[in-house]
């Protein structure tokens, strides 16, 4: 299909070939001077990926992602005047790469060695009682007593692969260290077991002029090892990990301090210059009563090498990403981010379906599930979100009733049956409020992706009790369900106590804004069923939510609504604030007028834009969380995403410069963090225990944070609304940063349909190009295109055809005029714009 797809782009540029060459349009208007285009403006820090071993290099077919971390510890210790023995790790200035496959999950590149594996979990990605398994490195020396440092080292990811590469230089320079690391994935079934596993791949060069004499390389454990054989472990309540190496060259070495934990060990010994040793290893996942199980793996892994895996993993991951949306630009950073976001959710999506941020949490959060839903629909995963809601309902149905956070590694198929839903009572505590609308609100955007009604009509009654469990009072008002991840960020951004008990103490607009999108969602899918009665006593509790926002949150003559309400006396907070005040705009709160969400944006921008991007309100307080100063703003990692969606939808000025601010917020993996300091743009990770259990505080490799970041870029660079019941297409593509191009491929419209298009700036004109053949319906599509500066030269193509003045609508908006066309989309079209 990919072939054809190319051919068929091939013979569609070529006509397009011809057809320019016909045009006179695009010959020089007289008295205009040719204008040499301004090159692009790039992200900038783009990581360079050191030279790897050539045994590496079927991971890297498609090269190295530009995000990655490098870090010259030598220079770090003698800026700040300490021995390199004495250099701790700074968390915050590191970053988090993920390796799994939905069985088995570990983190690297949070600390020193950076090939450390941390939060390792397995055979399934439930934290639980046991919390992960304790950090394991790999480092090199005389014994394990008497490791090397490290002076310099590395960390990256295979560009369209989970894949993580790390580099180390001994103190010295004459050793280097590389790891290679993957879950295996995509094997067949009579292999399925050793997906349960890890697998690293080490090689050690010399780099001196001299043989490598009583040299050796061993791991390392944050815990201590139970040690047999040549294999090493550790058991944690039921889950069992045990390690060994694939070719059956290494030994174990004992516990013996509280420093010195066991594990295996590789001799070394009369490594020539220049020559290289290769090491391999599995890490097998298990739980006591399947030892067997364990066994087998590790086994099996053996008899397939690393090699094969490798390359079962990678064929698996390319074809999962081809089947999605794929940007093409001239800046690899921002192609990379979205491609690298992509397999940050996939990564964190359990066998089962389940939804699971790993870092910290490991459990499955209502809420934190918007992330993979705004982002897999946007890049067409139509079938992961809905293997998200089906989990989802079924950890309802074993919860029997609805939940906050639930178990990830329940069994879907063995779910029990429902409770009689609309009998149960209100929702309590964290389901009171807030929580519960995401669902409908889930339900409905991928009924609007897809058109599927199949899940919604069996699940009425469930969509139903989670609008009707919220607890409104008699004036409209909901509570904070006690949860909600920027509630410390906005007591700190407002000047209070950063401890306020918001669930306590006052009412949240942002319930309000949830429960009217929930009703809304739930409304558009009953009349799609014919089963609008079930309306009629949640649009009496909408209207009267609504009318509480109007008149208690609404601020008078400023435009905004207040972010909460105090209970005491309803005094409205002090300043809007982002991660509520985006929300109307963001959820699409339809009974909301629009020049009202647009004002009450336009009013947090007023209050809290900072510059370059970042709308970040702030007290300018004096305010320090375990040393941390946060006195000058603290934000969460969706918030950046919320803000370039609304700046976009308004088409303000501002959306290029919150665009380009993702590369600023995003960590140098590419991932968005739980929060982050204003000052640096700097993830807040006070904690880290690698000893396992809890993990870090707070938390990384977001996928809620990742997934709204992600949507958002990509809405704001394709400009893509789509509704699949009523055939409907919007397309606003954009050619930020003196971009000439950007190419979209596999953008899915409804599940049977998809189409690729090209937008291209040649100086004088725009050329948009769209393939969209063997579609199972036309589709009614409007198209904005963003032309520069005046058009003092109009003229309006669609293929040859040539557009009259009353075909097409020119508006204008800050320096540049919006020409929107609306039109049939049912075969490839060629639009041309000459300005």
């Amino acid at each position: 299909m990919a072939e054809k797809s190319r051919e068929k782009s091939l013979r569609l540029v070529f006509s397009l070939c011809l057809l320019l060459a016909s045009w006179s349009c695009f010959e020089q208007a007289p008295g205009v001077p040719l204008v040499e285009r301004p090159k692009p403006k790039l992200w900038q820090n783009v990581f360079k990926a050191p030279d790897v071993p050539d045994a590496f290099s079927p991971a890297m077919a498609d090269g190295f992602s530009s995000w990655g971390v490098y870090k010259d510890k030598q220079a770090l210790a003698a800026k700040q005047g300490i021995s390199l023995r004495r250099l701790r790790p700074d968390y915050m200035s590191l970053s988090f790469f993920g390796i799994g496959n939905g069985r088995v999950f570990a983190f690297e590149g949070g600390t020193y060695p950076l090939n450390t594996l941390h939060d390792m979990i397995g055979p399934d990605m439930q934290k639980g009682t046991e919390g992960f398994f304790g950090d394991v490195s790999l480092q090199v020396g005389s014994d394990p007593s008497a490791a090397r440092l490290f002076e310099k080292e590395w960390i990256f990811r295979a560009r369209n692969a989970p894949v993580t590469i790390t580099k180390a230089i001994v103190e010295g320079g004459d050793i280097a260290l590389y790891t290679l690391d993957f879950a295996p994935r995509g094997l067949p079934r009579d292999h399925i077991l050793v997906e349960n596993t890890i697998i690293r791949v080490a090689i050690v060069e010399n780099l001196s002029g001299q043989p490598v004499k009583g040299l050796e390389a061993f791991t390392t454990a944050a815990t201590k090892c139970s040690v047999s054989g040549n294999t090493a472990g550790e058991q944690r309540n039921e889950k069992v990990i045990r390690y060994t190496c694939l070719d059956g060259t290494c030994e174990t070495y004992e516990p013996s301090s509280s420093t010195i934990n066991g594990g295996l060990i590789f001799s070394l010994d009369d490594l020539r210059p220049g020559a290289t040793r290769e090491l391999s290893m599995v890490f097998a996942f298990t739980t006591q009563d399947r030892s067997k199980d364990g066994d087998a793996t590790i086994s099996d892994a053996k008899e397939i090498g690393w090699r094969k895996l490798l390359e079962y993993t990678t064929t698996w991951w390319k074809t999962w990403l081809d089947a999605t949306t794929t940007i093409h630009t001239q800046d690899p950073k921002v192609d990379d981010l979205l491609q690298g976001l992509k397999m940050t959710l996939k990564l964190q999506q359990t066998a089962t379906g389940s939804a699971t941020p790993i870092s910290h949490y490991a459990s499955t959060w209502t809420r934190d599930q918007m992330g993979w839903a705004r982002y897999f629909l946007a890049i067409g995963d139509y079938e992961d979100v809905a293997s998200i809601l089906d989990y989802a309902y079924a950890a309802a149905c074993y919860n029997g009733g609805l939940y906050n956070a639930v178990d990830s590694n329940l069994d879907p198929d063995k779910a029990p049956d429902p409770p009689d839903w609309l009998s149960l009572p209100a929702g309590s505590g964290r389901t009171a409020a807030e929580g519960p609308s995401y669902i409908p609100i889930m339900y409905d955007l991928l009924y609007r992706s897809t058109g599927w009604l199949d899940r919604i009509e069996q699940r009425l009654d469930y969509l139903q009790y989670c609008i009707t469990c919220q607890q409104v009072n008699e004036q409209g008002l909901l509570g904070f369900s006690g949860d909600e991840t920027f509630r410390t960020a906005m007591a700190i951004n407002l000047g209070m106590d950063a401890t306020f008990s918001f669930e306590d103490l006052a009412y949240s607009a942002n319930s309000s804004f949830l429960f009217l999108a929930a009703k809304e969602g739930f409304a558009r899918m009953t009349k799609a069923l014919g089963r609008l009665e079930r309306n009629k006593d949640i649009g009496a509790r909408a209207a009267l939510v609504l009318n509480g926002l109007e008149k208690h949150f609404l601020v008078t003559g400023k435009g905004y609504y207040a972010p909460f309400l105090l209970k005491d006396g309803l005094v409205p907070g002090p300043a809007p604030f982002e991660d509520v005040n985006t929300k109307p705009l963001w959820l699409g709160v339809e009974s909301i007028p629009g020049q009202r969400e647009q004002d009450n944006i336009e009013a947090l921008i007023d209050s809290a834009y900072r510059g370059d991007g970042l709308v970040v309100s702030h007290s300018g307080q004096d305010v320090e969380i375990f040393g941390i100063n946060l006195g000058n703003g603290i934000y969460t990692g969706m918030s950046p995403g919320y803000v370039l969606y609304d700046l976009t939808a308004m088409n303000s000025p501002l959306a290029k410069e919150a665009f380009n601010a993702l590369n600023v917020v995003a960590d140098l993996s590419g991932n968005f963090s739980e929060d982050i300091q204003f000052d640096g743009n700097r993830p807040i990770q006070p904690f880290y225990f690698p000893s396992g259990g809890q993990g870090e505080l707070w938390t990384r490799f977001r996928p809620w944070e990742g997934g709204i970041c992600g949507e958002a870029a990509l809405y704001y660079l394709t400009g893509r609304k789509l509704d699949c019941p009523e055939s409907t297409l919007s397309l606003f593509p954009r050619l930020p940063n003196n971009w000439s191009k950007l190419e979209v491929e596999n953008m899915r419209l409804c599940p049977s349909d998809d189409l690729n298009f090209t937008l291209e700036d040649t100086g004088t004109s725009l050329l948009f190009t769209i393939e969209a053949s063997s579609l199972s319906k036309p589709y009614d599509l409007t198209l904005n295109l963003a032309v520069p500066g005046p058009m003092t030269h109009p003229r309006v193509m669609i293929g040859d055809n040539v557009l009259g003045q009353s075909d097409y609508l020119v508006t204008r908006k800050g320096d540049q005029e919006i020409l929107t066309i609306d039109m049939k989309l049912d075969t490839g079209k060629v639009i041309s714009v000459t300005y």
